[in-house]
């Protein structure tokens, strides 16, 4: 009798070692590593001087470029009410999450006017969501432009890729990410062709060509997927 209760003791024991084993392992299977350019809590809170504001070629506020040089980068459904709280020249609190792999960018979740004391923050598109022209539809109402001038800012995606450049002369260039081998670097010369937007809040544009000088431009889909300008 003692024989078999001391068997059953150790069945159990055996159970509740091997459940813990399963709970241990599963915890560590429910944390994945993280994925290649995922967000960081680097740099959480953040302070400047607003520059100006930045918009997409569809004349949306989609981000920030504070004095230092930072970029912040929003949702276009911020874009409204952030520039209606801060204007350039006036200091800011942004909150959020650095990119891990793009330098001197920041994703907002909420942006706060330090003067005023008004905050802007991050909830959603508005409901209800209305439908959206399909992408050809919207860009056909965009105005074709050309600008030039010298690159100043790169502006980056999460994964630290180049997706766009800021001239000295203030136009906003878009391009797709990785559709140049190397892309352009600040302070090289750069002109482009494309679709895009003037509004109070400056010019930007969705490049559709790209050169180094104007008269030299040469259609994106030119390059290919892995080129440069010339």
């Amino acid at each position: 009798m003692a024989g078999r209760t001391r068997y059953f003791r150790l069945v159990r024991l055996g159970v509740a070692w091997f459940g813990a084993a399963s709970v241990a392992v599963a915890a560590q299977v429910a944390e994945p590593p993280p994925r290649h350019g995922a967000a960081t809590a680097v740099a959480p809170t953040v302070e400047g001087q607003v520059q100006r504001l930045l918009i997409n070629p569809f004349g949306e506020v989609d981000g920030l470029l504070l004095a230092d040089g930072r970029v912040v980068n929003m949702p276009p459904h911020m874009g409204e009410a952030v520039a209606a709280a801060v204007a350039p020249g006036q200091p800011v609190r942004v909150g959020g999450y650095a990119y891990g792999y793009a330098p001197n960018t920041l994703k907002a979740l909420t942006v706060t006017n330090m003067a005023s004391g008004q905050t802007v923050a991050d909830q959603g598109p508005p409901w209800p969501r209305l439908p959206k022209l399909p992408p050809h539809l919207r860009m056909s109402a965009l105005a074709t432009l050309e600008v030039s001038g010298t690159v100043q800012t790169l502006l980056h995606g999460r994964r630290g890729e180049v997706k766009g450049v800021i001239l000295d002369s203030g136009a906003i260039v878009r391009f797709p990410p990785h559709a140049l081998m190397v892309p352009p670097q600040p302070g090289q010369p750069l002109s482009a062709v494309g679709l895009g937007t003037r509004n109070t809040h400056g010019l930007s544009l969705e490049a559709t060509a790209l050169g180094p000088q104007t008269g030299s431009v040469v259609p994106l889909a030119a390059y290919g997927r892995h080129a440069r300008p010339r």
